[in-house]
């Protein structure tokens, strides 16, 4: 019961992404990805520092499919690290090595959990789609099932189909 009410109250909340985070994408920093590179919707799969950074790198691979699902630039994944400051040359490096055809983000200062609701710290809720108002629509890792991704699927697709936006649809019973 107590989940339900958190993610309630999660929902009614806009989550800010800070502006400074540091961005690698083919094995190099790039500048900081502006708002016009972001995607009105996005997916944000948030890594903090209790977890194993190289282990949680080396997994990326599996989140290329995430960025397959909109070719019109209107969703963006957001994969976000935020390593403790003993791990952070052994994340940039092992980012470096990796080489990932997609932008993978660096919080080295831990600004989106200080900025947003300190539930975002439970790894429960971790992972999230935000709609164009970066309000969480659906927590969850679409890529942690198939039951998780065909929800994450046809919530995208309805959320595609009106401007950002999740639209209730109304069910025949």
């Amino acid at each position: 019961m107590r989940a339900r009410k958190e993610l309630q109250r999660l929902s009614q909340i806009e989550i800010c992404i800070p502006a400074d985070l540091e961005v690698y994408c083919e094995g190099r920093s790039v500048d900081t990805l502006t708002d016009g590179h972001i995607g009105a919707i996005k997916q944000i799969i948030y890594y903090d520092s209790t977890g194993c950074s190289s282990c949680q790198i080396n997994r990326l691979a599996m989140t290329e499919s995430l960025f397959m699902q909109d070719s019109t630039g209107r969703f963006t994944p957001i994969l976000l690290f935020a390593p403790g400051k003993d791990q952070y040359g052994n994340v940039v490096k092992s980012l470096k090595e990796q080489a990932f055809p997609f932008p993978v983000f660096i919080d080295k200062t831990n600004a989106f959990v200080r900025n947003n609701d300190p539930i975002l710290a439970d790894t429960r809720f971790q992972s999230f789609l935000l709609d164009r108002n970066n309000r969480i629509v659906l927590i969850g890792n679409p890529l942690n099932g198939d039951a998780m991704w065909n929800l994450f699927e046809s919530t995208l697709e309805n959320m595609l189909a009106h401007d950002g936006e999740y639209v209730l649809e109304n069910r025949r019973p």
